[in-house]
């Protein structure tokens, strides 16, 4: 519960912090946007410009009349008239005279603009004024000239000033996106703080979920070998009892016959005697094999071999074993010796087949044969092995294969419940898997599948056929 809310207050801080970082970068953005704007200069809302440009106007007009006056004859006063009449024209109308509205200079600007204008309208040759005119024109163009550097004054202190507020605001607003750009790198260097701290906590509690898997993995294993050691028990005072006692009852019997046993007597004990001792060598190998399953300690070694070969050597050693059953091997549909090649581990197969074959005699009546056929059928390579047996109830198969599991229908037979469990943990190992079909009472049919292959297998029939005569050499 407290890791859930260190959890939650943990996720309200970094969105916190992402909120504060928006904002910064918004405030930054805003008042960049602001600066720019506000940094834009209108070429008609330049006042000063505009009254300059009038003044020297006015100037040259006022230069030529007094020209004029003098007796020059190359004046051109014409012209300097339309000169300062547009000049005029421009600063009444738009943002210039809304400009001298602000400074309250636009009335008196009205009556001089209006006798300037007048007075252009008036020249002529003769000027309409007569020899009076220059005189008159001159002291008016004197009186604008005043006027326009008194603009031009009033202008550039306005615009001093305008300039000092528009610093200082364009200061303020600098100072406020410094702020914004240190806020932004404060909150970036948090987070990224608190991403790599939290990057660090998920690979630590990786590596402790990791840890925990594997020593939950040695638990488990720990706990299956304590079950294994328990079952082991249970099996050696059920199971190897009966050879047990069946080879101490022939050897008691040897030793109290003593001269007067018989060729044909020993002979018949020795053979209960290694019977049992197959037997019991047979419990060991498979309760040990499923220890080291257990364990882990089985490895798998595939390579090509030709099942076909593999199958009809433990079928001619079981045949050996059982010299009274029949055991029929079919080779792909036929008694043929076609090569089905897979890729598996030989010495697995042996143990998986030795165990089907050995569960068909042991649970079938002994006038019944038992029929194992090797095929190749949708892309795998099935080794079937069917008996006429008693078959398994159905409400018992999804515990068929599980260890020390005996169905019902195999009461008073000998056995451990081991060597299926082992069987099919053998075939999954190696890509495969086994099947079952049954009848209780009609008998069962079981299939390993494993991969089938395409290319020559080690050795072909022959070589399956050896490697499993030689291990079965090696059984008891």
């Amino acid at each position: 519960m407290k890791s859930g809310r260190n959890s939650g207050f943990a996720h309200v801080i970094n969105v916190a912090i992402i909120a504060a970082l928006a904002v910064f970068l918004g405030v930054a953005l805003v008042k960049l946007t602001e600066i720019e704007r506000n940094m834009r200069i209108n070429a008609a809302e330049n006042m000063l410009w505009v009254i300059y440009q009038a003044h020297v106007a006015s100037l040259r007009l006022d230069s030529e009349i007094v020209r004029g006056t003098n007796g020059a004859q190359d004046t051109d006063v014409e012209r300097r008239f339309d000169v300062l009449v547009s000049r005029l024209t421009l600063m009444r109308e738009g943002p210039q005279y809304r400009y001298l509205e602000t400074l309250g200079l636009d009335r008196e600007f009205l009556s001089l603009s209006d006798a300037a204008i007048d007075m252009g309208r008036a020249y002529g040759d003769p000027p309409a004024g007569g020899a009076a005119f220059p005189v008159q024109a001159h002291e008016t163009l004197q009186r604008l000239n005043a006027w326009l550097a008194r603009a031009a004054n009033a202008a550039m202190v306005r615009e001093w000033n305008a300039i000092g507020e528009r610093l200082d605001s364009y200061r303020h607003a600098l100072w406020q996106v410094l702020a914004a750009i240190l806020g932004i790198m404060i909150s970036g260097a948090v987070l990224s703080i608190r991403l790599v701290s939290t990057l660090r906590r998920v690979r630590s509690a990786e590596r402790s979920l990791r840890a925990a898997r594997e020593l939950e993995k040695e638990l488990e294993r720990e706990r299956a070998v304590s079950r294994f050691y328990r079952d082991f028990a249970s099996t050696i005072s059920h199971q190897f009892r009966t050879p047990l006692a069946i080879i101490d009852s022939s050897m008691q019997r040897l030793s109290r016959r003593g001269e007067r046993v018989t060729a044909t007597e020993i002979a018949e004990r020795v053979g209960r005697v290694r019977t049992a001792t197959r037997r019991l060598a047979r419990l060991v190998e498979r309760t040990l094999d499923a220890a080291r399953l257990d364990t882990g300690q089985i490895e798998v070694h595939l390579q090509s071999f030709d099942l076909v070969g593999l199958v009809r050597g433990i079928c001619e050693r079981h045949r050996e074993h059982t010299p009274g059953r029949r055991i029929n091997f079919v080779a792909a549909g036929r008694s043929g010796s076609a090569e089905i090649c897979t890729r598996c581990d030989p010495v697995m197969i042996e143990h998986i087949v030795d165990n089907l074959i050995s569960n068909a005699v042991k649970y079938s009546p002994p006038d019944k044969p038992v029929e194992v056929r090797v095929e190749a059928h949708d892309g795998a390579a099935l080794c079937s092995v069917r008996d006429e047996g008693v078959g398994i109830p159905a409400r018992e198969m999804p515990r068929l294969f599980e260890r020390f599991f005996r169905a019902s229908t195999a009461s008073g037979v000998p056995g451990t419940g081991i060597g299926l469990n082992l069987a099919r943990n053998l075939a999954r190992m190696q890509g495969g898997d086994i099947d079952v079909e049954t009848c209780e009472g009609a008998g069962s049919t079981f299939t390993l599948r494993l991969p089938l292959v395409e290319e020559a297998p080690n050795g072909g029939s022959a070589a399956g056929e050896e490697f499993a005569h030689r291990e079965g050499q090696a059984v008891p």
